[in-house]
């Protein structure tokens, strides 16, 4: 008899068990217990070491003499494409809730996310080891008004109780599919993955046709030989001459890949590439330079080649004023920027330095501006920052009901520019949709809306759009003298705090000097703050030793006009020099 097949993909909101639970099945399915301490899917060191899982992990499995293919995604919101991927991808979703924490941002995301795929899902209620009965019993409530969920299911990750239960519901739901074979060649990108031996190796789901070892693909008019074809099993890779409709296989292939982004989430048909899932867009944006100037072309390729194995890392080189060469890297968010500098890490004993990004504002001609244009600025700014538009995002805010006013006042006194896109009540908890600039959330409103609920907020960042919003101006000038490096443009409402927060910088690095220094700050070319550092002044006083006040007061008078020709003949550009070097040396 021919083995038929299913693919299912576990999802679940970070920290909700979800590892645990695919150990948990793995075990059911081959009839033994796993020793190993971490999840049998985390193969990464970065994975086994945080204990998350950070990209998209499978393994073929077999359930009443069918194949059966499991997908565990990863949990963090930073990560949520691979889920998107996974979800497309599968014939069913098992959404796995921690009954202690309830439904989350997340959870509203996915079942949401479901529903877009017309995909059938079984709820895991997991932690039921606790007998926490009310919650059981108000998640469930909140889940009634989701028409594509079929089962609820309370289940133990932890103590195996009901796993065997959850994959019988699974064996009735899912539909099973038969493997066929035909000349058609059809199959969708689910992860890609670099290796330094084998080159671009690609993760995919084969949906119609027949591939074989040593076949050639034809993509974007190039030819490409698929070297090797393999799967997953427990605790083994297996090596294959062919790969049909319904695997999940690793395709040995080294096709050449620029930018990584352009290939996840994209089905290959008959040579024909079609973009099935869209792209997220980057939101964290961070500048990388190398302490050495020299070594910074080694650590770009460095970069550049782990942008390869990370899917969603945009990159951009370019020059800065006060930095030199540097090379703009975005993130889905904190999480994935953290994970991609630990592999940086890893990878090079160069040194460098990390600072936050300029944000990058879209000009009235389609391009990028990081570093405001020095020329343009000079002719007519308000006409200049008038052709700029500001990235805006919508966040998902999630929070108890009991602070829903503080986080709606915060937001109303505090933030400019913002819309009230939706409101979603639940039992306890309470999401707000709202589209902010992006300054805003770069200046830590997570941590400000932690602050302000006891820690119970929870944020899912995604959609971007560019607007037109009042923007100005910041200069600096120290004794009238205009530092265009220290330029730049925010938000008209942030602009004054901004800049009184760089000022700081500038004057921790601004050297005393013999004469006057005078740090003004302007904004949209108004000053609006002024510091002063006073002078070296010797006591010229003391050599009069009691001596009258006129000798007193001619040695005070030469000592003034010697500061004021000090002045007329001080080099502000040392001082400029000194400033660029002082900062990129923190």
């Amino acid at each position: 008899m021919k083995k038929k097949i299913r693919t299912i993909s576990i999802v679940a909101h970070v920290d909700h068990g979800k590892s645990t639970l695919c150990d948990a099945i793995i075990e059911q399915c081959i009839g033994t217990s796993i020793s190993s301490q971490t999840p049998t899917l985390d193969s990464h060191l970065i994975e086994k070491a945080r204990g998350v899982t950070i990209r998209n992990h499978f393994i073929r499995l077999n359930y009443k003499n069918n194949t059966l293919n499991i997908i565990d995604t990863p949990g963090h919101s930073d990560l949520a494409c691979f889920v998107e991927i996974g979800s497309f991808v599968c014939d069913g979703v098992i959404l796995l809730i921690d009954i202690t924490k309830g439904i989350q941002a997340q959870t509203i995301s996915y079942l949401n996310l479901c529903q877009k795929y017309n995909k059938k899902i079984i709820v895991a209620l997991n932690k039921i080891d606790l007998e926490i009965l009310d919650k059981v019993s108000e998640v469930k409530e909140i889940l009634r008004s989701y028409k594509n969920i079929e089962h609820v299911i309370e289940v133990s990750a932890k103590t195996r109780k009901n796993i065997n239960l959850l994959l019988e519901t699974m064996d009735n739901t899912f539909i099973l599919k038969e493997q066929t074979i035909n000349s058609n060649i059809k199959f969708i990108i689910i992860d890609h993955i670099y290796n330094k031996y084998h080159g671009n190796i690609l993760f995919v789901k084969i949906e119609e046709g027949h591939i074989k070892k040593n076949s050639v693909l034809i993509i974007n008019k190039k030819k490409y030989v698929i070297q090797k074809i393999a799967y997953k099993e427990f605790n083994n890779t297996i090596f294959t001459n062919e790969a049909i409709n319904g695997d999940l296989c690793y395709l040995y292939i080294d096709i050449n890949i620029e930018d990584k982004n352009t290939i996840l989430g994209i089905e290959y048909n008959n040579q024909k590439l079609t973009r099935v899932i869209k792209l997220q867009n980057p939101y964290t944006y961070i500048n990388i330079y190398a302490k050495n100037t020299e070594e910074f072309p080694k650590l770009e390729n460095i970069i550049l080649r782990l942008k390869k194995a990370e899917h969603g890392v945009s990159t951009k080189t370019y020059n800065s004023n006060i930095y030199g060469s540097v090379i703009r890297c975005g993130f889905y968010g904190e999480f994935h920027q953290d994970i991609f500098i630990q592999k940086l890490k890893l990878e090079t004993n160069i040194e460098f330095n990390i600072i936050n990004s300029e944000i990058e504002y879209l000009y009235k001609d389609d391009s990028f501006i990081i570093v405001p244009d020095s020329k343009q600025i000079a002719v007519n700014y308000r006409q200049y920052l008038s052709h700029l538009k500001t990235p805006f995002y919508n966040i998902k805010i999630q929070s108890k009901n009991i602070y829903y006013s503080k986080i709606i006042s915060y937001i109303q006194h505090n933030v400019s520019c913002y819309t009230f896109k939706d409101t979603i009540f639940t039992f306890e908890d309470i999401i707000l949709i709202v589209n902010l600039p992006i300054s805003y959330i770069n200046n830590d409103l997570q941590n400000v809306l932690k602050g302000i609920t006891n820690g119970y907020t929870d944020i899912i960042i995604d959609n971007i759009e560019y607007k037109n919003t009042k923007l100005s101006l910041i200069e600096f000038l120290i004794n009238k003298e205009l530092f265009p490096e220290l330029s730049y443009i925010e938000i008209h409402e942030l602009a004054y705090n901004s800049a009184v927060e760089k000022s700081k910088i500038i004057i921790n690095n601004l050297q005393r000097q013999q004469y006057l220094l005078v740090l003004n700050i302007m904004i949209d070319k108004k000053i609006v703050f002024k510091h002063i550092i006073q002078p070296f002044r010797k006591d010229v006083e003391k050599r009069c030793n009691g001596g009258d006040a006129t000798r007193r007061k001619k040695l005070l008078n030469k000592q003034k006009e010697g500061k004021a020709k000090m002045l007329q003949r001080a080099d502000i550009n040392k001082i400029r020099v000194g400033i660029l070097k002082n900062i990129v040396q923190k």
